[in-house]
């Protein structure tokens, strides 16, 4: 049975993925402030005069106003900018968070900017007080957000991997521990951050090095890992995939379809398509008809619908193009329209509000 996440949880997990190349932008180390000089890392992510500034100006505004206040201010500072930038500055100020009131700022990181806020916050403060506060931060994270706790475990995961090494031993402790986790989520919670942190390395900043393919296996660690965490990993595989393959969108959702293909367990084999769909929003330029378009190229008739599946609730996710997501799901047959719709994570009723 196909997992349906919440819908709070998805926007996270489906900006995250839109908002990668902007988040990598983003310094979480605490020794490095300013971007290497040259770079365009600053146009791809904040429009601002320099990282140092934007640190100094929240630690400037947590000390004058108190943390709650200031991440008020912060917000609405935010509130009319692009969606990248959003994320990439509430990374900023999740950090300075961390290091001006410590673990007590987990209460001030809500959903906003994709959950970006919780998302640094967790990995520095896993990163500096160690697993043992992992259970305590996973606890806050569902009493502060309860059913859309979601987003807020998957940063967790992102920390726990960050913290432990990228080696697959530390990839097997790291699910290990998120497994131990009460209220998680299997697919796309603490899970789902751990696969992500080990593809693409989004904590350590510019630092990080997106996995590389290696012996021509593109199924790494997928058929690796414990048989239960199979398909959390098979859904997050399409999102490394369309990093590592040197192809166009059309030829790259051919070539990941014929990979799914291959996949022999019925349940790894559907959320490896679903998650092919979660990566067609950006793909396909939030256009519905080419997004329908690149999941039909899978010869797959049961993983093109699944792909839809994935869409439909990646456009429900995203605010601007909610209004049409269901449409991801026209043109097929009745059955496999119900289908599409069924296994969406678009609440019933919810899309043309």
């Amino acid at each position: 049975m196909i997992k349906k996440f919440s819908a709070y949880g998805l926007k996270y997990i489906v900006l995250t993925s839109f908002l990668f190349l902007v988040t990598v932008s983003v310094v979480l180390n605490l020794s490095i402030l300013t971007p290497t000089e040259g770079s365009n890392q600053v146009s791809r992510g904040l429009l601002l005069e320099s990282f140092t500034g934007e640190h100094k100006k929240w630690a400037q505004e947590i000390a004058q106003f108190g943390a709650e206040q200031a991440y008020s201010n912060f917000k609405k500072t935010y509130q009319d900018t692009n969606p990248a930038s959003q994320h990439a500055a509430a990374h900023i100020f999740g950090q300075v968070l961390y290091v001006k009131v410590g673990l007590s700022g987990a209460t001030i990181c809500d959903e906003s900017f994709a959950f970006g806020c919780f998302h640094s916050f967790l990995a520095n403060a896993i990163q500096a007080e160690g697993m043992g506060v992992i259970k305590n931060l996973n606890e806050q994270c569902i009493a502060k957000l309860k059913s859309q706790a979601l987003g807020c475990q998957h940063g967790i995961g992102h920390g726990i991997l960050a913290s432990t090494g990228y080696e697959f031993a530390n990839l097997a402790n790291a699910l290990e521990i998120c497994d131990s986790l009460p209220a998680n989520d299997p697919i796309g919670g603490c899970l789902g951050g751990v696969f992500m942190e080990y593809n693409l390395q989004t904590t350590l900043g510019v630092k990080g090095r997106t996995r590389l393919v290696e012996n021509n296996d593109y199924f790494y660690p997928c058929r690796s890992v414990a048989g239960k965490y199979g398909p959390a990993c098979f859904y997050w595989q399409a999102q490394w995939w369309r990093s590592v393959l040197q192809e166009d969108s059309e030829q790259q959702y051919t070539t990941m379809g014929k990979f799914c293909d291959q996949v022999t367990k019925t349940d790894e084999r559907e959320q490896c398509f679903v998650g092919i769909g979660n990566e067609v929003g950006s793909a396909s330029g939030w256009e519905v008809e080419k997004a329908r378009t690149l999941c039909d190229l899978l010869t797959n008739t049961e993983g093109a619908v699944l792909c839809r599946s994935g869409g439909a609730g990646v456009f429900y996710a995203e605010p601007t193009v909610r209004k049409v997501a269901l449409e991801l799901c026209e043109g097929l047959e009745s059955a496999q329209r119900q289908v599409c719709i069924g296994r969406s994570s678009v609440p019933e009723g919810a899309t043309r509000e």
